[in-house]
């Protein structure tokens, strides 16, 4: 193969590679728009003695995350905000609670390890 079909190749690679991140990017950079009724309205849920009631609670859990995170939507990580639409949106019915639940794991992930980092920073310059 030529050099200058390689680095072509190399390209298109390349391409077809950070193309999906930047339109993943993109598709969360407003607050997404779920339907909940699938997660509330299950077979497994209706099948539960509280019957309604159950179903009621889950879509007042559902709405309540959903108006904290348009509060809080652009404060998130980008890259966290992607990285959640993505386990939500696999294997299972999107949920508010549960995009919630992921977005404030990695804000507190990173609180942490920014503490640590502050905490060594802070023990070396004493140490000197």
């Amino acid at each position: 193969m030529k050099p200058q079909s390689k680095i072509l190749l190399c390209i298109m690679c390349a391409a077809a590679v950070l193309a999906p991140a930047s339109v993943a990017v993109a598709a969360v950079a407003t607050m997404p728009s779920l339907n909940i009724a699938p997660t509330c309205e299950s077979e497994g849920r209706k099948a539960m003695a509280l019957g309604n009631s159950s179903i009621e609670a889950c879509k007042r859990s559902e709405m309540e995350a959903r108006h904290g995170l348009s509060k809080k939507w652009s404060h998130y990580e980008g890259t966290d905000r992607t990285t959640c639409m993505g386990r939500i949106s696999h294997g299972g019915h999107p949920s508010y609670v549960e995009l919630q639940s992921c977005l404030e794991s990695f804000r507190h992930a990173r609180e942490i390890r920014a503490a640590q980092a502050k905490g060594r920073s802070h023990s070396t310059a004493h140490a000197k």
